[in-house]
This record gives structure tokens, C-alpha cells and sequence, in this order.
């Protein structure tokens, strides 16, 4: 009973997800034995055909229970299809003042989607690429599992 109730659940996340008609862009990459080091950057790539969709774009990180702070900070590098750098230091939050976390998530892992940027517009149609490395002191990060890149489309003007 319990198998048929945990294929059920997956079945109907599985058909939530595959209804998500905003999302443009969505990966999530594991880190191997859940231990970030600083020297191994994430990277995501996204084809942009729309330079007029206003798009959200976020970071989606998972930690668990375990980690040891109430934040994290990232590095994100954005390489432009014309080649040029953009980089970016950002300080994403996880738990409130009081320590409760902010993700959602049964047991000890947390989702976090952190927005990036609300109704902007990519100003160049090609290949984006998308760089993110923890710039925390703690090297490797422990407790990090999986992160990701997320763009949807947004209803600003």
C-alpha cells in the first residue's frame, strides 16, 4: 500500500511539473557527496530566441537540515552570447533571524528558490551561460546537495 501511495505522489509531481507553462528554463545539478568545494563552479547554459519576454530568474538551492549557517554567498558569472562577463556577489538567505528555515521540504532537505531578478529582459539573443561557486570560508561547503538555475516567464512590462 505504501509503494502504490509513493508511486501516486511521484506521478502527480510529475504532472504538476510537466504543467509549468512560465518555466523557460529549469536544472537542478547534484553535488557529489553533498560537500560544494569552491574550485568546482555550476554551470548552466540557455538558449534565449525572446528579447521581448520579461523572464524571472532564480537560484534553486537545496540543503539539508544539517548546514551550518543561515545563509550562503555566491559568486555568479554570466557570460553573454557576445562573450562579455558579468559577475555578481550574492548573499541568499536560508533561515530567518530565528533560524527557522525558509525552503520547503519533508525530512532534512530544504528547496529554496531564491529570486534573482523580477521582470527584466535579455538584451541579446544566443547562448547564455550561467556560473555559480560558493564563496563561503568554509571550503568544502558541507550540506549543499543539489543547485540549480531557474528562468520563467514574468507578466511585467
Amino acid at each position: 500500500m505504501k509503494r502504490l501511495i509513493g508511486v501516486l505522489a511521484a506521478t502527480a509531481l510529475l504532472l504538476f511539473a510537466a504543467c509549468d507553462d512560465s518555466r523557460l528554463f529549469d536544472e537542478n545539478k547534484k553535488i557529489e557527496g553533498s560537500k560544494w568545494n569552491s574550485n568546482q563552479p555550476v554551470e548552466f547554459e540557455v538558449e534565449i530566441a525572446d528579447t521581448n519576454q520579461a523572464v524571472n530568474a532564480y537560484i534553486n538551492l537545496r540543503n539539508t537540515a544539517d548546514y551550518q549557517f543561515s545563509n550562503i554567498f555566491l559568486f555568479l558569472t554570466t557570460t553573454f552570447p557576445n562573450g562579455k562577463e558579468a559577475k555578481d556577489t550574492l548573499n541568499c538567505l536560508l533561515a530567518d533571524k530565528n533560524g527557522k528555515w525558509m525552503g520547503k521540504g519533508a525530512g532534512d532537505l530544504l528547496d529554496n528558490r531564491i529570486m534573482l531578478k523580477r521582470n527584466v529582459y535579455f538584451n541579446q539573443k544566443g547562448k547564455y551561460k550561467f556560473r555559480l561557486e560558493h564563496a563561503m570560508r568554509v571550503d568544502p561547503l558541507p550540506n549543499i546537495t543539489d543547485v540549480g538555475f531557474r528562468i520563467e516567464k514574468s507578466e511585467g512590462k
